[in-house]
């Protein structure tokens, strides 16, 4: 098979170095070249008993050289960590078969071992040594060095070293990739980032700044390319492009790379040579056991300008830095962290018998010495490398087993057993698959169909009829504290659990946010939307925008001032990024930690230097709450600062005649309303605004009939057009609605608690129970729209069309549905508006697959920021 590619291509290196030959199919005519220009009368293969066993790529190159007249043998008794009795064997071989040249075929040990045998020949001979053609199938990068290691009798691993050693032909074809399993695939893609992050920055095993600025680069560049595809070949092992990405990561992760130039390869590197030999773990697996925790050690124990080396890696991976150098490197440690997960290659010591006594030895082994003045600290690594098993809780395990598969009042509704058994299950895929759990949902109604347990003590139902039971407002299902209490909310009009207490606070804000208010005040949304037309026209006029954060920023600074009279002024900022901007969009994974872990929760009551410390991720969370607990205690200490333009949510919230006789709120109650507001008017109302605008501006028809209606609509763009005129045009609507539609804002499953039998899409439900539908269930739902994910403004422009009205649910349904839903809608047809009105864009770099959306409680875009870019119409 030839797979049509754009990677292809061949480089060559002065010294001992051929070429390096890559792209889909290269073999056929890369080793042909490499066998001429480097003389080959035979060539012995080395390879793996697996890959002759069970793939035809052996019998691929094998035929190759038959043609070119150049086979020799095949040896494939090489084992993992290359054991020297195989070598010995080969290099018998070797040499008994006249052979000149060696092919290598698989992965590190057979590609190494192929360096020893070469080593040992050249000893027996003395003559020079011979050259070696690697055929790499995985990404331990084992080609690109000038050093072999092999196991010795004693099962230590040792090394043997020549610049002659290094491979004088590297051919990097994907397709003889496919067959390599996808754990050995994958964890030795973490080998390739450990040599990233250890290459750029080691000396003595510790981590600097020392090394040449063009290796730094390529070393970053792999790192960002190993965080992109590692994932993307996981979900489609299949797809060559991806990974032929991969090899030319794993190639930029070491090369160029000589031993006596940058040393040895960094502390984690020197563990897994020391577990890895002595204990069978495959070297991909010990740097994904070791990698994230020696990265995080750095925090702690290196000076100023080698930490500073480490941070430097984050733009890569498009995180912003936290502004502290330790937290970033935290950050760093973490992301790797969630890889490994990721992938699906946690693991630990003892699984690999590794007894624990033997972790001093280990760690005096890879540190040289015992006296290290970190030794304690990578004691302490190792053994938090180990799973705490607390064989006291068996009974209670059993227990749980029982009364939840077997006595439990759920138990005859289907699901995972496992989902029945533990909240594990849930956890796993939104904490460590990234927020997937919607995902998966839609995946087990398929499997069980429309309601699931997913859960101990919780269904998910999958039909509209069950949405619109759940969220009626007919019913009286109090909110699940159980999931609420994490967004630290809860005295707030969305945290309230008691539906009681929910609408005395609804009741006092309901008018700031009606529709006339919302005409009141129109002029107020309409400044800040000025202003993001002012700053495109004057910053970034024939060039790319950032409209990713420029909608959350115009979002957060229209309901920041609406509602405090008080903006953050985040269109000020260069590009857009407000600094709580780009915390919060951090920080919004740890949400669902919080509510997955409970103990988290105690991160909100810490001191903030610890708490960022701690969880770098919450700083967002921290640096927001304290802004707006400043503009509480200023209104707290001065009456007259209630005093401004237009009313406020303070104004209601503190007014007597506002309240009628309802107790004035707590600081804690009016800060956790101040939060709610804040978010909900920001993430919700700008995802809606990148997910139609991207749609749209990816559709030349839909573009164009837009263009034509706005600018009939508005024949002179210097004239304003107020909000009551653009809500009539009926293509703009209907493209709104499918934005709306597709953004999905709060894509999870907002649970309510039953608190009676009660018959649910015709399912009776006991008491006690929690229950929920995900919107996305209703809005992507194919028998209501007809090709979900296609955007179809058209569909809402149909006779039928007023019949999908009430589907369209993006803000919920009834008596907690969102407060702000008036002025969600007054931003979406100003910003529609008048940046279609008054600019031509373009999409720049963003592609369907980065506005696909991963779930942290509410929607958060798996890929690149959407840029575009934009010119002003003439």
């Amino acid at each position: 098979m030839t797979t049509n590619s754009s990677i292809q291509g061949h480089y060559g290196w002065p010294e001992g170095l051929s070429g390096v030959y890559y792209g889909p199919g290269s073999v056929s005519t890369a080793l042909p070249k490499l066998l001429s220009s480097l003389g080959a009368r035979k060539a012995l293969i080395v390879t793996t008993r697996s890959l002759v066993g069970k793939t035809e790529i052996v019998k691929q190159v094998e035929s190759i050289l038959k043609d070119h007249e150049a086979f020799g043998a095949t040896f494939h008794e090489i084992g993992e960590h290359a054991p020297i009795a195989g070598i010995r064997r080969a290099v018998k071989i070797f040499r008994e078969s006249g052979c000149n040249i060696i092919v290598s075929i698989g992965g590190g040990s057979p590609i190494d071992a192929s360096k020893a045998v070469l080593y040992f020949a050249q000893e027996e001979s003395g003559g020079p040594i011979l050259p070696q053609i690697a055929i790499p199938t995985t990404l331990s990068a084992a080609e690109y060095t000038i050093g072999a290691g092999y196991t010795n009798d004693q099962g230590q691993k040792v090394a043997v070293s020549s610049k002659r050693l290094i491979p004088a032909g590297i051919i990097l074809d994907a397709e003889l990739t496919l067959p390599t399993p996808e754990r050995l695939w994958l964890s030795t893609g973490i080998r390739a980032l450990d040599h990233a992050v250890g290459k750029c920055t080691v000396i003595k095993n510790l981590y600097r700044p020392g090394v040449a600025f063009p290796v730094k680069v390529l070393c970053n560049t792999a790192i960002a390319d190993l965080f992109k595809n590692l994932p993307a070949s996981k979900a489609n092992p299949q797809d060559v492009e991806v990974r032929q990405r991969l090899q030319l990561a794993s190639w930029m992760s070491i090369w160029p790379m000589t031993l006596e130039r940058y040393g040895p390869l960094g502390l984690s590197h020197a563990l897994g040579h020391k577990l890895g030999a002595a204990y069978g773990i495959p070297h991909g697996i010990t740097s994904c056991l070791t990698l994230a925790p020696v990265v995080a050690m750095k925090a702690q124990t290196e000076t100023q300008g080698n930490k500073e080396t480490l941070a430097q890696v984050l733009p890569y991976l498009q995180l912003e830095s936290t502004g502290s150098v330790d937290t970033d490197v935290l950050l760093l440690s973490k992301s790797i962290k969630d890889l490994v997960a990721s992938l699906g290659l946690a693991s630990d010591l003892a699984s690999y018998k590794v007894p624990k006594e033997d972790v001093g030895k280990i760690a005096g082994q890879a540190l040289g010495s015992k006296e290290d003045p970190v030794y304690d600290k990578v004691v302490g690594i190792l053994e938090s490398l180990y799973p705490v098993i607390a064989l006291a809780f068996t009974g209670c395990v059993l227990y749980l087993v029982a009364s939840r598969l077997l006595f439990h009042p759920l138990r005859g509704f289907p699901g995972p057993r496992l989902a029945a058994l533990t909240s594990w299950y849930q956890t796993y895929f939104e904490c460590f698959c990234d927020g997937a759990f919607v995902d998966h949902l839609e995946k087990l109604h398929e499997i069980y169909g429309p309601v699931v347990r997913i859960n101990p003590r919780e269904l998910h139902f999958s039909t509209p009829q069950a949405y619109f039971t759940i969220y009626s407002s007919q019913v009286k299902f109090i909110k699940d504290p159980k999931f609420y209490f994490a967004f630290n909310e809860d005295e707030s009009s969305f945290g309230y659990t008691d539906p009681a207490l929910a609408k005395k606070r609804r009741d006092v804000l309901n008018s700031l946010f009606s529709r006339r208010s919302i005409l009141r005040l129109e002029h107020v949304i309409q400044l800040k939307v000025d202003l993001l037309v002012a700053r495109l026209s004057e910053d970034y006029n024939d060039k790319p925008a950032n409209l990713h954060f420029a909608f959350k920023s115009t979002a957060m600074d229209v309901i920041t001032t609406y509602c405090y009279a008080q903006s953050f002024d985040a269109l000020l900022c260069p590009d857009f990024t407000h600094p709580i901007l780009l915390s919060a969009e951090r920080a919004m994974p740890m949400i669902t930690s919080i509510r997955r872990f409970p103990v988290l929760q105690i991160l909100h009551h810490l001191p903030e230097w610890l708490t960022t410390l701690l969880s770098p991720e919450t700083l967002g969370f921290v640096e927001l709450r304290k802004a707006l607990l400043a503009q509480i205690e200023g209104i707290l200490a001065n009456s007259g600062s209630l005093d401004t333009m237009h009313d406020t949510i303070y104004n209601y919230l503190l007014s007597p005649e506002k309240l009628k006789l309802r107790q004035v709120p707590s600081k804690k109650s009016l800060l956790d309303e101040a939060q709610n507001l804040l978010f909900a008017g920001t993430d919700t109302t700008s995802s809606a605004m990148a997910v139609g605008f991207f749609y749209v501006l990816n559709d030349p028809a839909i573009y164009a009939k837009l263009i034509s209606e706005i600018c009939a609509a508005w024949p002179i763009k210097e004239s304003p057009v107020s909000y009551e005129v653009l809500e009539k045009l009926p293509y703009l609507t209907a493209v709104l609605k499918e934005a709306l539609r597709m953004s999905a804002g709060v894509p999870i499953s907002m649970p309510r608690v039953v608190d009676t039998p009660t018959y649910i899409d015709g399912v009776q439900v006991p008491a006690g129970t929690a229950v929920g539908v995900g919107c996305t269930f209703v809005l992507m739902n194919k028998e209501i729209f007809p090709q979900p994910h296609s955007f179809q403004p058209e569909r809402w422009l149909q006779q039928e069309s007023q019949s999908l009205e009430k589907y369209l649910v993006p803000f919920s349904r009834g008596p907690r549905s969102c407060i702000g839903i008036n002025l969600a809608w007054c931003e979406l047809y100003l910003v529609f508006g008048n940046l279609f009105r008054k600019f031509d864009m373009k999409i720049h770099e963003t592609s369907v697959q980065d506005m696909k959306f991963r779930c942290h409680g509410m929607s958060v875009f798996r890929g690149r920021h959407f840029h575009a870019n934009v010119r002003e119409r003439t």
